[in-house]
């Protein structure tokens, strides 16, 4: 039995404004990628809708 390899997820390519760029990049820690700062960024925005849903 041959074990699967998992799923590579696609890829999206973004196109965004120089300024939006220097903006992330001012947020990102040394070796961190946009990708895990924008993952990050999501789930800051998430837990923060959901407390203001909840009442916190």
């Amino acid at each position: 039995m041959h074990a699967q390899e998992p799923e590579t997820p696609p890829t999206v390519q973004l196109h965004l404004e120089q300024e939006t760029v220097a903006r992330l990049d001012d947020l990102r820690e040394e070796g961190e990628s946009y990708d895990e700062l924008l993952n990050e960024l999501i789930s800051i925005y998430l837990a923060t809708e959901r407390g203001i849903i909840a009442g916190v």
